[in-house]
């Protein structure tokens, strides 16, 4: 509920660093799971093709009589299947950091969702900010930027239009300042 707080602008300036931590990892459960499965599926690959290679070179020595020993028969078998166990487990592995890792790209999408919403109900004060490690950062100073920018604009306008002087300077002001806008 934090991070919903967080991410809804509910927080007040003074706090805006987080202290805390996200502890739903899986936030953009399509995206985050796409990425994994194409890293396991690259990994995968790899991996596979290096065990294949072993499996055929030794069973291709063993084939051709060159390993009589029934021990190192039973070795080179064995280490195959170990080769083939610590692939598997490091498949594993790449499955849980991918989807740790994407969510640092699903965090900052995840907030700029909320930002937007936010957006669309018209608050313009309300900035993207992210986690020190998050990716996207680039697209935050961007999105802040330009919101920044249309907050000014609306608040010069507003100002413009509240002025208690001549309607007609009003009016002028604010066509000014709106013939900035592309519409």
């Amino acid at each position: 509920m934090k991070s919903d707080e967080f991410a809804s602008g509910n927080k007040t300036e003074a706090s805006t660093r987080p202290t805390f931590r996200r502890k739903t990892v899986v936030v953009n459960r399509g995206f985050q799971f796409r990425y994994a499965i194409i890293m396991f599926l690259l990994f995968g690959v790899a991996a596979f093709m290096v065990w294949w290679e072993f499996y055929n070179n030794f069973k291709s020595v063993m084939d051709q009589g060159l390993i009589h020993e029934p021990a190192a028969i039973r070795m080179v078998s064995d280490a195959g299947r170990v080769v083939l166990y610590k692939v598997l487990i490091s498949l594993g592995i790449v499955w849980f950091l991918s989807i740790l890792l994407s969510h640092y790209i699903a965090g900052p999408i995840y907030r700029f969702e909320a930002c937007l919403k936010l957006l669309k109900d018209g608050d313009l004060v309300h900035r993207a900010r992210l986690r020190p490690n998050d990716e996207l950062k680039s697209l935050a100073t961007a999105y802040n930027e330009g919101i920044g920018s249309v907050h000014q604009r609306v608040r010069a306008i507003k100002d413009a239009a509240s002025s208690t002087g001549d309607a007609r300077a009003a009016l002028d002001k604010v066509k000014a300042i709106t013939d900035e806008f592309k519409v």
